[in-house]
């Protein structure tokens, strides 16, 4: 029926957006307007937390500034405080904070990545 037909073509529309998004994001990481975007889309449940954090981490691999890395604490935080629900989506920020945890501290400073630390694993 044409209203069925109307849906499938919507989702068409909206998987190859987040396609061409996660592309953008992928190619120019610090693209302001691009993690823009990926926040609009997380916020509307079409990107997972998991994935915006990484594209975060990504944008900070090349960048220091202070409004992102305040974004990136703010998920984790967030994340942090959730249920038990989210112990895959922390799994994943540990992991990318491992890839990083020897060389970040040189780019960002000790401090800012003591906290980020204390904040994905507590225990240590």
């Amino acid at each position: 029926d044409g209203e069925d037909a109307e849906d499938a073509l919507e989702r068409l529309r909206v998987r190859r957006g987040l396609q061409a998004l996660r592309e953008w994001n992928r190619l120019d990481p610090v693209s302001r307007q691009a993690l823009s975007t990926l926040l609009s889309v997380h916020h509307k449940g079409l990107v997972s937390s998991a994935e915006y954090v990484a594209a975060l981490f990504r944008a900070l691999d090349e960048d220091r500034d202070q409004a992102l890395w305040e974004l990136l604490m703010g998920e984790v935080v967030v994340m942090r405080g959730l249920s038990s629900s989210t112990d895959g989506m922390l799994e994943a920020v540990t992991g990318l904070w491992r890839e990083r945890q020897w060389w970040w501290p040189r780019f960002h400073g000790g401090k800012r990545c003591a906290e980020l630390q204390q904040w994905i694993d507590p225990a240590q």
